[in-house]
């Protein structure tokens, strides 16, 4: 496709090479980093339109121009920053703020914290160089045409975007991975984001050296945010990240767990000293709840700020505290306290291991799109003809794909 929009099914199209190397900054220079707003360059009745890049491609196929705005993170910001253009933020007496409502701040996240200042942008971690030599910039390319590497010092950057969804990830190749000869290739994407959640953190713990019974062990576990952005970040419904503490006797049998998990009910037990990272937003006197569009308060926020964390009413943290530092930045890592009960029939040496996980996609969130949609079945759904909606088939899914397993990020023991 050229990117025309009077063309046939060019709204079902998706995300392609044509989108974001069509957009550009727009009139004055000043781009949008907020609710999917962007200029995209539409060409006219006789001229393609022209592609942007971080280089000039003089040996292109189509009309090219060098974008700085390309290597930026202002690119990235358009999509990911999303405000209600309809709910004011209210504060929690209800009084209204007079900005809108932020229901995920993922580039305002990364604008108010040390990666900004020191320049290192969204594509330097989700689109690193790539390792191979040479590296084609479009699998369309043409041997008669020079290789499409930008010089001998330009690396041509990988475009797998890897973030921390593998939940989709996993449906998309079970539905659609065959018909589409893509199963290979998702599995990969798959590979790619566990492989970023795993390098998005880093977790140490100090324990007692005598664990008595009949008394309690002390432990801390601290996470520390390797991210330039809150951990987790993105839409806050659904998703988060949480602690898994267990203690264990000479035979490896736990007598104390924290953060326990059942998979088979997709269950999170909540238990007193659960130490969990989400968000909860909801309505102003109707407390928490997933109605995106009728949110307008910010109940709690307990996700990791990123390092050189300066936030504002939109971004702060609410329901736990991160240590102020001598910059005036936050802290970005969490120290979290346990105190772990040794019965006394517990048989040493006690082993203590804590996991950090991550889920995409909550039972509690499911099961609010399942019984709260009612827009009925999917009339072009030729896989789920018989579901009763969109809500129910994203509750299939979610139940035929594992329930959205956790993945667990990093592990230390002692």
């Amino acid at each position: 496709l050229l990117g025309y929009p009077d063309e046939p099914d060019n709204d079902f199209e998706g995300i392609d090479c044509h989108f974001c190397h069509r957009m550009y900054e727009g009139p004055g220079g000043t781009p949008f980093t907020q609710n999917g707003q962007y200029w995209v360059d539409d060409g006219t009745p006789t001229e393609e339109p022209v592609r942007r890049g971080p280089y000039e491609q003089s040996f292109a196929p189509h009309p090219s121009a060098k974008s700085d705005y390309h290597d930026s993170s202002e690119f990235c910001g358009a999509c990911h920053d999303l405000r209600n253009p309809l709910q004011n933020l209210l504060d929690d007496q209800g009084v209204d703020t007079g900005r809108l409502f932020p229901e995920q701040t993922t580039y305002t996240e990364w604008e108010q914290s040390a990666f900004a200042s020191e320049g290192t942008s969204c594509q330097d971690c989700h689109m690193p160089p790539a390792e191979v030599d040479p590296a084609f910039a479009c699998n369309s390319f043409n041997p008669a045409r020079p290789a499409a590497t930008p010089g001998d010092d330009a690396p041509v950057y990988r475009h797998d975007l890897a973030g921390a969804n593998t939940f989709m990830l996993e449906v998309i190749k079970g539905e659609y991975g065959a018909a589409l000869g893509r199963t290979e290739e998702l599995q990969a994407g798959i590979d790619r984001a566990i492989a970023s959640l795993q390098g998005a953190a880093t977790i140490e713990m100090q324990t007692g050296t005598i664990a008595v019974t009949g008394d309690t062990l002390d432990v801390d576990v601290t996470v520390t945010n390797l991210t330039g952005h809150k951990l987790p970040t993105g839409y806050p419904e659904g998703r988060r990240m949480w602690i898994e503490l267990v203690a264990t006797d000479v035979l490896g049998v736990p007598f104390f767990v924290s953060g326990d998990y059942d998979e088979s009910t997709a269950t999170l037990t909540e238990d007193a000293q659960l130490r969990i990272y989400e968000t909860h937003h909801g309505a102003h006197g109707d407390g928490p709840g997933f109605h995106l569009v009728l949110n307008n308060r910010i109940y709690s926020d307990t996700r990791i700020p990123p390092r050189g964390f300066v936030p504002d009413i939109d971004t702060a943290p609410l329901g736990r505290t991160y240590t102020l530092l001598p910059d005036s930045t936050l802290a970005h890592w969490d120290e979290a306290k346990f105190r772990i009960p040794v019965p006394t029939n517990v048989q040493g040496p006690v082993q203590v291991r804590a996991t950090l996980r991550y889920q995409t996609a909550s039972r509690d969130y499911i099961e609010f799109l399942r019984d709260e949609n009612v827009s009925g079945p999917d009339p072009h759904d030729r896989n789920y003809p018989a579901a009763v909606s969109r809500g129910h088939k994203i509750h299939d899914l979610w139940t035929q794909y594992g329930k959205s397993t956790p993945v667990d990020m990093v592990t230390t023991d002692t």
